[in-house]
């Protein structure tokens, strides 16, 4: 892992200036954001409580500044960032192309070309927004939690105790994010190659789809494989709301459909397992030989009534 980041991070090449200053820029304008709050403290406390109109003017000009500050900074981070990133993505690009271009007959024959496609688009393109989001996201949170913490023990270190208690929390969730939607990437990558599989097809082979009017087939096959994603959601959509109306009848099926479309698939899978668990805890069959037996008494007369 170590080994391929470092590999990955080599196709950077001149392209490295704009990504320092778009480090630079992310975390000068968490630095401008973190002071904002600072000032409005020490404007209402020592502006507005105390009637100086004057120093409710400076601190005010010192806010504007701030802000105009942070603002430019972001849109210089944008920029950076867009440039260092989409030369990151060319240089790979390029490379990944002189690989396939030097492939020998067995990879020819392990990789697939629509894998192939895939791998030099959509993969690519990943990359791309992954190192961006590096160089943005992962270099700006960490300075605004470790600011951002510095300055609420500043003004209140009780106050300061619920930034301790949410982390935990905030970290279990990126945990569980991560570990879901990892196999669904997966997943989404092998429907990008049943697509592009489609494609290929129909661009080598337009002359018999023409000469034998395949032309409506195709594209039906191409709208299903395109459509796998919608068919999955619908289908359990529709799973939910009969396993509701089995062991929820009292809920309306438009009300629960109304539910189900605000819900992620994740979410509707959850919902899928409580239904049925909870089916199978209501259609338990009674053990009636057992409790008949249980039930029965002896009379006077040796016989047992049931």
């Amino acid at each position: 892992m170590k080994y391929a980041i470092k590999r990955l991070l080599g196709f950077v090449g001149k392209y490295k200036y704009p990504a320092f200053l778009t480090i630079f820029c992310m975390i000068g304008e968490v630095i401008f954001e973190v002071l904002i709050p600072r000032y409005m403290a020490l404007l209402i406390d020592n502006g507005i409580e105390l009637g100086d109109t004057g120093y409710v003017y400076r601190m005010g000009g010192v806010m504007i500044l701030l802000t105009v500050g942070a603002m430019l900074l972001g849109m210089l981070g944008v920029i950076f960032g867009a440039r260092s990133s989409t030369g990151f993505a060319m240089n790979l690009q390029n490379a990944v192309f002189g690989a396939v271009e030097d492939f020998s007959f067995r990879n020819t024959d392990k990789f697939t070309t629509p894998s192939l496609i895939t791998r030099m688009t959509n993969d690519i393109t990943n990359v791309q927004q992954s190192f961006q989001m590096t160089i943005r996201l992962a270099m700006r949170s960490p300075a605004q939690l470790i600011l951002a913490t510095f300055m609420a023990i500043r003004i209140s270190g009780r106050l300061s105790l619920v930034l301790l208690c949410a982390l935990p929390v905030l970290a279990g969730c990126l945990v569980l994010i991560g570990t879901k939607a990892h196999p669904r990437f997966i997943a989404m990558l092998h429907r990008y190659d049943d697509m592009n599989a489609s494609t290929q097809e129909n661009l080598i082979g337009i002359r018999v789809v023409k000469a034998f009017v395949r032309g409506d087939y195709e594209t039906r096959k191409f709208k299903k494989s395109a459509a796998d994603g919608v068919y999955f959601r619908d289908t359990l959509t529709e799973e939910v709301l009969r396993l509701s109306a089995a062991v929820q009848p009292e809920i309306s099926r438009d009300t629960m459909e109304s539910v189900a479309k605000g819900m992620t698939v994740a979410q509707l899978r959850e919902f899928r397992a409580a239904f049925e668990k909870k089916r199978a805890e209501n259609l338990a069959p009674a053990p009636q030989l057992y409790t008949a037996k249980k039930n029965s008494s002896a009379v006077s007369n040796g016989q047992f009534t049931i």
